[in-house]
């Protein structure tokens, strides 16, 4: 690596870091134009990489993809690369690509809660409704607390899946089908807790309920 494009990427790497995305923007252009042979394949990837977050936090969806799909040519397993090129399709409208993406970055990252959060929306968005269950179940099981699975688990109490629930000839499904099933109860909807600042309005309306009953009961008894 020559000691122009060491410099340079010490200006893009600490541009990115301050959050400067523009200016890291540029310095990412500069050493892709300089195109150093003798450079590792990981600083390559990192470079492209960054590029591509830089891209999407200034809302330019467009090039970010382009950014990731250059990672990809490099590294046609990246996880975190097709990741992020899921989530960027979606904003420029490939929800289908984005689809087929996720799936691989699920099967490549089986461990990121996030990844299989990203695939259960768009699966969702697709009409995929067994595969965006078992992708948001595979989410719960890695982190019980994601705020956003559990409020769509609750909402739409969906309970645990079996294969009874969809064809298992679809690769995707079988493959989550495994996953969840790997983790024991962490498919089951999470349990429904009482608010306990609903509970003094609960105990007056059955206060009220029990006085009303027993007025009825006495008048009555004295009809009688």
């Amino acid at each position: 690596m020559s000691e122009r494009t060491e410099k340079l990427r010490k200006k893009a790497r600490g541009a990115f870091k301050a959050g400067e995305y523009e200016e890291a923007i540029q310095f990412f252009k500069r050493l892709e134009d300089s195109k150093d042979e003798t450079e590792a394949l990981e600083l390559l990837i990192s470079d492209h990489l960054n590029a591509g977050v830089a891209y999407a936090r200034l809302t330019r969806h467009v090039e970010s993809v382009q950014a990731f799909e250059a990672v990809l040519k490099l590294d046609p397993d990246h996880a975190s690369a097709h990741a992020r090129l899921g989530q960027e399709l979606v904003k420029v409208g490939r929800p289908t690509q984005a689809y087929e993406i996720l799936r691989k970055a699920a099967k490549l990252a089986p461990e990121d809660a996030n990844v299989h959060w990203e695939l259960s929306k768009v699966a969702r968005a697709l009409g995929e409704d067994h595969v965006a269950d078992l992708a948001m179940s595979a989410c719960l099981a890695l982190e019980p607390d994601h705020e956003e699975a559990r409020l769509t688990q609750v909402a739409r109490s969906t309970g645990p899946v079996t294969t009874s629930t969809a064809a298992i000839s679809d690769s995707a499904f079988a493959d989550l089908l495994e996953f969840v099933q790997a983790r024991p109860g962490a498919d089951a909807p999470p349990t429904r807790v009482i608010d306990a600042s609903h509970r003094p309005l609960a105990n007056i309306l059955m206060g009220a309920a029990a006085f009303f009953v027993g007025f009825l009961i006495i008048r009555f008894s004295l009809i009688g």
